[in-house]
């Protein structure tokens, strides 16, 4: 991933452990986290293993111009692409959970939330023996539906069932639907743009999506997606949370909690 001056704070693409959240959003932002700091750790590494070269060469006195001072980094440019798919696609799985997760504790506290109209084959059910467990049964099939009908679908879901609101403009929706559909190109197109992603992104304001190309996704894109979908998910968690009682806490004191 190439690394391009960046202007979006700290902050706003790592989630701090005083932000208030459930525990489905805890898990994805930990899962988020884990991957992120991966990657900044291989970023460090990279440049303290050539910084240590280069003062070993200065102690022995050689110091030749013609030599190259940084090969970890050109070795991390030419792995870029890898490095930058390999995030994307860990950091969009992480949140694409959340939103699957937190569904299943909003139908859990109000299952009447489901439809009437939910059909079940009688040999899925016929051994259960309690309605929780149908409810579940019910709640499990309708998370795995979702996954499949994009964030379109997701986003009618919460708003037709749930009564949430996913974004709050139009900007956190062309950012969040991008980073998933460009998750989507590099899992299953080789990160090239192809007519499905054009048709379901539409034409960007910032991106020069181009069909048969491949998009890099460098720094300050990533930055930009991270922050929106922190953002989004803060702020949908928050109203999920009120609205149906569940339970929040720090995210540090989460983290903390699963590290016992």
């Amino acid at each position: 991933m190439d690394q391009e001056s960046n202007a979006i704070p700290t902050e706003s693409f790592v989630p701090t452990r005083r932000l208030l959240c459930s525990e489905s959003l805890a898990t994805s932002f930990i899962a988020y986290r884990d991957s992120f700091d991966s990657f900044m750790f291989l970023i460090e590494q990279a440049s303290r293993a050539d910084q240590t070269r280069k003062i070993a060469r200065e102690a022995l006195g050689k110091t030749d111009p013609d030599d190259d001072p940084e090969p970890t980094q050109k070795a991390l440019k030419r792995f870029s692409r890898t490095n930058s798919e390999n995030l994307v696609n860990n950091s969009v799985n992480a949140f694409q959970r959340y939103f699957s997760q937190i569904v299943q504790e909003c139908i859990r506290k109000k299952p009447d939330i489901l439809t009437s109209n939910e059909q079940v084959p009688v040999r899925d059910i016929i051994h259960l023996k309690r309605m929780s467990d149908v409810i579940e049964l019910l709640v499990e099939r309708r998370v795995n539906k979702l996954a499949y009908e994009g964030i379109s679908g997701i986003e009618s879901y919460f708003l037709d069932r749930l009564g949430l609101a996913m974004f709050s403009n139009d900007r956190e929706r062309q950012l969040t639907r991008e980073f998933i559909e460009l998750r989507n190109i590099i899992v299953h197109n080789g990160g090239i743009v192809n007519a499905i992603f054009l048709e379901r992104v539409g034409s960007s304001p910032t991106r020069p999506f181009r069909l048969g190309k491949r998009y890099h996704i460098g720094w300050d894109d990533f930055c930009d997606y991270a922050a929106n979908i922190i953002a989004v998910t803060s702020n949908l968690d928050k109203a999920a949370c009120t609205k149906f009682s569940l339970r929040r806490k720090k995210f540090g004191t989460w983290v903390d909690l699963k590290k016992s």
